[in-house]
């Protein structure tokens, strides 16, 4: 109970920053969201299918309306003035190398200071092409990504199966995968300013219909909300929450000591943040923590490994004016 009433003051502070109204459309106020750290000023957002939406767009809803998708959880779960660009295309996969060449430069033009692209080297994983050639086009993507100046988080590559949108022929063999994985993390290696996010792990779950453990949470691959579209290839909203979830575990590597890793600390305050910025009446399901001790507050503080700031000491009795 202590953890959703702290998840919901959270959230309520959030919703009063970014609003000019109290709740209730009371007196009009005036605080000001806190000021973003560098690295979270401008995040752009590259890749592929599912880094743009793919198949989450409500046709009843207005096209400007905002997708329950990658782009709603990477700009909503920031807490702090930001901006967000989406550059990521559905159609990435059609030409790979020209797509992301695309995505990246704009992403240099706009000075973005965090690139995420979670499916950024997927296609040049997988597509119709020989498996003997696969190795050399996958070179092609690492080198687009060395261009990089700025903090990086991408995913590894999952072994996926064929399913309604994903032929045989487009899919690499075991040991062209594990060829890949093994050169995707010794081209990362030295690169401090890299995270790769566990995608093959996440897939690996999700086939075996066990937990994905993400951000201190248990996220169910069966008995809970359905991770996967019926295309068997793009995630629903909560597939996705599970990747974001999986994305800020590697992305708070990169964060310094001396900076706070501004976004929300839990599965729950993601969903409740969105809901007071995006969509008031969306259902939140609650995810339950890795283990029932972190229930408790400050037991699990901003999830595992992140940096946090002591509190200041209050000595025991106030001193005397003089």
């Amino acid at each position: 109970m202590l953890m959703i009433f702290t998840t919901y003051c959270t959230s309520l502070s959030l919703a009063l920053l970014a609003s000019p109204h109290l709740p209730d459309g009371g007196t009009p106020i005036t605080v000001k969201a806190a000021p973003a750290p560098a690295y979270l000023s401008k995040i752009a957002i590259v890749g592929a299918s599912i880094s743009a939406d793919f198949g989450l767009r409500d046709p009843k809803q207005p096209k400007s309306s905002p997708t329950r998708g990658w782009t709603m959880l990477v700009d909503g779960s920031i807490m702090c003035d930001h901006e967000t660009l989406t550059l990521a295309s559905g159609f990435l996969f059609a030409n790979p190398a020209e797509a992301l060449s695309k995505q990246l430069d704009k992403a240099k033009s706009a000075e973005a200071t965090t690139i995420i692209g979670l499916d950024a080297l997927f296609w040049f994983a997988y597509g119709q092409r020989p498996e003997a050639e696969r190795m050399a086009f996958f070179e092609r993507g690492l080198t687009l990504l060395d261009t990089v100046q700025v903090p990086l988080v991408v995913g590894d590559i999952p072994a996926l199966k064929e399913g309604p949108m994903l032929m045989a022929t487009m899919i690499p063999s075991p040991e062209t995968i594990e060829a890949l994985n093994t050169r995707l993390a010794a081209w990362s290696k030295p690169k401090t300013s890299l995270a790769l996010v566990p995608l093959r792990k996440a897939a690996e779950a999700m086939q075996a219909g066990t937990e994905i453990h993400a951000w201190g949470h248990r996220f169910p691959t069966k008995g809970g909300p359905q991770l996967l579209q019926p295309d068997q290839l793009h995630t629903t909203f909560h597939g996705s929450l599970a990747l974001w979830c999986l994305t800020l575990d590697s992305w708070r590597t990169l964060v310094p000591e001396n900076q706070l890793f501004m976004v929300q600390q839990s599965p729950g305050s993601i969903q409740m943040a969105l809901n007071w910025r995006y969509d008031p009446d969306w259902d939140i399901v609650d995810y339950k923590p890795i283990a029932p001790e972190l229930e408790r507050r400050n037991a699990y503080p901003r999830s595992k490994g992140l940096r946090k700031v002591e509190p200041v000491a209050v000595p025991v009795t106030p001193k005397q004016k003089d």
